[in-house]
């Protein structure tokens, strides 16, 4: 017997993959798994093949598909009639994978360039006169941005991440108080 007639019981699987042989028969439920053969006493038998399969379906997992997603996407490869349409369905898939993950990078490079920012405008904060109102916090966050980039024009560079953050933690305004 070759390795690669090898043969795991589910539980061998489950082991060797670090998953549950609960995930693994949903898996199988699903469609997305199929074990090679069953033994006599009816246990499912799995060969290499399958550590391949669970491993591309963690894979994709990972970059954001559900079990649903993959279902679609196997389903439709068994529906195509030849090779290059399935070649075409895979680009097609992966093309469309492509684009949602070079987008959730731009939306992550934007996020860590505003919590960036946000440190920077939050630093004088450690040094502050703790009786500051929130006009003056706004002032002076607002005046380190600036000394940062003198380029800047704008009036307010409160980053858009802090802003809310900044009235929440600010004391209260002992003036607005005697006035409630």
């Amino acid at each position: 017997m070759s390795k690669k007639d090898h043969l795991f019981h589910i539980g061998t699987l489950a082991k060797k993959l670090g998953k549950t042989t609960r995930a693994l028969r949903f898996y199988e439920q699903l469609g997305l798994l199929i074990p090679q053969k069953r033994s006599k006493s009816g246990y499912r038998l799995y060969g290499e093949e399958a550590l391949v399969q669970v491993r591309w379906i963690e894979q994709l997992q990972d970059t954001g598909f559900s079990l649903g997603d993959i279902k679609a996407f196997l389903e439709g490869l068994d529906q195509a009639q030849n090779r290059p349409t399935k070649m075409n369905q895979i680009r097609s898939f992966y093309e469309e994978r492509l684009r949602e993950t070079q987008k959730k990078i731009q939306d992550l490079i934007a996020l860590e360039r505003q919590l960036e920012y946000s440190l920077l405008a939050l630093d004088p904060c450690t040094r502050c006169d703790t009786h500051a109102e929130e006009h003056q916090c706004r002032s002076c966050i607002n005046e380190t941005l600036k000394s940062q980039n003198p380029n800047i024009l704008s009036k307010e560079l409160m980053p858009k991440i802090l802003e809310p953050l900044v009235h929440r933690a600010l004391p209260p305004n002992p003036q607005s108080e005697k006035t409630s």
